[in-house]
């Protein structure tokens, strides 16, 4: 994806107090999404360059909340606005460790899950 693109992740993205929606930037790219340590698998070797905690729900009307917060940040993002105006700054996003695979010590077996 180019520079810039916005990624929507609607993976377990039900707002709930373990798992506060937020919008990052990493490596050049936008992500919104649930924390609930989905961006962990996804970058778990790029350092967020800034975090947000999504706080306009308030100001979304609708029955899909999830759905419409995020598109609302994505136009947002994609109007050329910062990630401060959507929410508040987060210094880091949740972790799954124990979703990561593991090498054994031959290093010839990965073990995971899916």
């Amino acid at each position: 994806f180019p520079e810039g693109s916005i990624h929507i992740i609607g993976v377990d993205s039900e707002l709930t107090p373990e798992n506060k929606h937020i919008a990052l930037k990493l490596d050049g790219h936008y992500f919104i999404c649930a924390n609930n340590g989905i961006l962990s698998l996804i970058a778990s070797e790029y350092v967020p360059e800034k975090i947000v905690e999504i706080n306009i729900h308030d100001k979304v009307q609708s029955n899909f909340p999830v759905l419409d917060v995020f598109v609302k940040v994505a136009g947002h993002l994609a109007r050329g606005g910062t990630l401060e105006v959507i929410g508040k700054i987060i210094p880091e996003v949740k972790q799954l460790k124990e979703m990561e695979p593991l090498i054994n010590s031959d290093q010839n077996q990965i073990k995971g899950n899916v």
